[in-house]
């Protein structure tokens, strides 16, 4: 079951959750940040559409059943061009 896909921007960085299941899963108040690097930066027209590509890339797989049995972040820098996948 997929609970939440949510993405967070800021300029060329961005980071996508794709939870499983049912409890808590990073203890991340994001309501507590008044302001974030695109206020100064922000954020290029493409780095929204990367996120959400990766978000219904990997919310196809789960549906399809490939592959993916626990929740997960990944975050990217599209100006330097880095992934990294972290499991939950």
């Amino acid at each position: 079951m997929i609970i939440a896909g949510l993405g967070g921007l800021g300029g060329y960085v961005a980071d996508v959750l794709v939870r499983l299941g049912v409890g808590k899963v990073i203890g991340i108040d994001y309501d507590s940040f008044s302001e974030g690097v695109e206020s100064k930066l922000g954020t290029p027209s493409f780095t929204p559409p990367v996120a959400a590509g990766i978000m219904v890339a990997e919310g196809v797989k789960i549906l399809l059943g490939e592959n993916h049995k626990e929740s997960f972040l990944i975050f990217f820098d599209l100006l330097n061009v880095e992934f990294q996948r972290l499991n939950l």
